[in-house]
């Protein structure tokens, strides 16, 4: 598996705080994986023993979250990569068998685009090879998503637009593929973790969740007196409802019109 998967972890300068944290939890619960591990951000480097961790030419630090990624891609050398959020702390083993028999059918089946570790919405149909995954509708909401999952590199770049931020690289990228089609599939509801994570609780908008924070400082012993403001859910939820009728509006217009840019 080592020399088929690359790891892209996507993150940025102004969370340096979080890449001790990560990596210490990655090194531990993923101690078997001796693959390349992309540090995707703009300037900054970071080491960690035990762990080839590196980073990409820095070719314009200016530029979007999606051609960052893009820029990643330049310096890896597997047929897949495994892309991770720079808040996605590990909780527990990962999966490595279930990973491996992952990659035994995308090499065998040139159609498997992606994989997500993280149950999906609806709707999905039974995957007739596997008791964990379902495979994605072609319509499916977030059917692309920035959650942990396996990507074949050439369909990731495919999905991918230079100008794009997360959102809009799981909403119009998601409008993308449902044109491009491609077998996709998504971990069932219940089924046994692969890998076990918050699903991107830590930090939220820029902010720290200290109910997850405090999980790994308890049970971790990590340090997680970390330099970002407080998470405050109810002033998120009053942002999130003003405007959405406009946001709605704009989202199906960079649907459109992104298959027309690069």
């Amino acid at each position: 598996m080592n020399d088929k998967i690359t790891v892209i972890y996507n993150t940025c300068d102004k969370y340096e705080p979080l890449w001790k944290g990560f990596f210490t939890l990655f090194k531990k619960y993923w101690s078997g994986f001796s693959g390349d591990i992309v540090l995707n951000t703009e300037e900054k480097s970071f080491a960690f023993e035990g762990l080839s961790i590196i980073r990409p030419v820095a070719k314009n630090t200016d530029c979007s979250w999606s051609q960052r990624i893009l820029n990643s891609l330049d310096t890896v050398n597997t047929p897949y990569v495994i892309m991770i959020l720079d808040d996605f702390y590990f909780k527990s083993e990962v999966d490595t068998a279930v990973i491996e028999r992952c990659v035994t059918r995308m090499d065998s089946d040139k159609n498997i685009m992606m994989f997500s570790f993280a149950p999906q919405p609806e709707p999905n149909k039974p995957d007739p090879d596997s008791d964990i995954f379902e495979r994605r509708g072609r319509f499916a909401t977030y059917r692309v998503n920035a959650q942990i999952n396996l990507w074949r590199v050439s369909y990731l770049k495919k999905i991918l637009r230079s100008y794009e931020n997360p959102w809009q690289f799981e909403l119009s990228g998601s409008f993308r593929s449902s044109l491009y089609g491609g077998k996709m599939y998504s971990l069932k509801k219940g089924a046994p973790l692969v890998f076990d994570y918050d699903g991107g609780f830590l930090i939220i908008r820029g902010q720290l969740n200290h109910e997850v924070a405090d999980f790994f400082a308890q049970n971790e012993g990590l340090d997680m007196d970390l330099p970002f403001e407080p998470f405050d859910a109810q002033a998120r939820a009053e942002g999130m409802s003003h405007g959405r009728n406009k946001r709605m509006i704009c989202y199906a217009k960079d649907m459109i019109v992104s298959l027309f840019r690069k």
